[in-house]
């Protein structure tokens, strides 16, 4: 049996979940609240990879972790022209996406992305280790 491939639509989607097309915010959210939830903090290994790839100008350092950079608008500065410059090393909550951990109802997927996602294409092992790493992140980012 083939196994399915889950497929982004990448520079032809309309949404950009990593540029300040998103439209995941919802209406009334402000967006000058929004960069707490949207900077991707980067663990050991996710910061050695992008930098051994000679990426570091798309990382940050600010209180004492390291983020993918944003720009100004809130999107992602890896992301230019509809296309992702470190997609081969891009951080691990990238590799989920549209899948996301939501602390009040575990494994989500974002509803919003036109992407062709189906939760049974996807080996939940890996999914479920990758967020697990992210969980990680964020109670260490809490302490």
């Amino acid at each position: 049996m083939e196994e399915k491939k889950i497929k982004c639509l990448c520079n032809k989607c309309t949404r950009h979940c990593c540029s300040n097309k998103f439209t995941g915010l919802a209406e009334g959210l402000k967006r000058e609240h929004q960069e707490e939830f949207v900077q991707i903090m980067l663990d050991d290994e996710e910061l050695k990879r992008i930098k051994e790839a000679g990426y570091e100008d798309f990382i940050e350092k600010k209180d004492d972790n390291y983020y993918l950079a944003l720009n100004s608008d809130y999107s992602c500065k890896a992301f230019e022209n509809g296309l992702c410059n470190i997609y081969e090393v891009r951080p691990d909550v990238c590799k989920l996406y549209p899948y996301y951990f939501d602390p009040f109802c575990g494994l989500a997927i974002d509803s919003n992305c036109p992407g062709n996602f189906d939760l049974e294409d996807v080996d939940k092992e890996e999914i479920y280790k990758l967020i697990e790493k992210r969980i990680k992140l964020f109670k260490q980012k809490g302490e």
